[in-house]
């Protein structure tokens, strides 16, 4: 989706209709509670429902809520890159909603600045 405001509702619907049994994921780089997401994810159901697609909610790929943009280092980010895209592009709907709250900026070993 390349605008979203104004949002295109009548575009986005018209596409959709063409792949009701698609499995629709929004993905985003920023945390949870910035970017886009706060505002698409109701917009999004609305269409999907008008759509008549078989998924009745949109789920999320992106990190988890943050009170910072940036995920403090640069190991860090191209972890969270790394596992946002995988995820996105390669994971199962399951493993999807299973990681509903986001991707953690932490990794399981310990930075310098820890």
């Amino acid at each position: 989706m390349e605008q979203i405001y104004p949002f295109p509702y009548e575009n986005f619907r018209d596409e959709l209709k063409h792949y009701t049994d698609a499995e629709i994921i929004w993905a985003q780089e920023e945390p949870k509670n910035m970017g886009a997401w706060g505002f698409v994810k109701g917009r999004l159901e609305s269409v999907m429902q008008e759509a008549i697609v078989k998924q009745e909610k949109i789920f999320y790929v992106g990190r988890s809520p943050a009170a910072s943009p940036a995920a403090g280092s640069l190991e860090r980010h191209l972890s969270n890159q790394e596992t946002i895209i995988k995820m996105a592009t390669e994971d199962s709907i399951n493993k999807i909603i299973k990681s509903w709250a986001g991707i953690s900026t932490k990794l399981k070993t310990n930075l310098p600045i820890e």
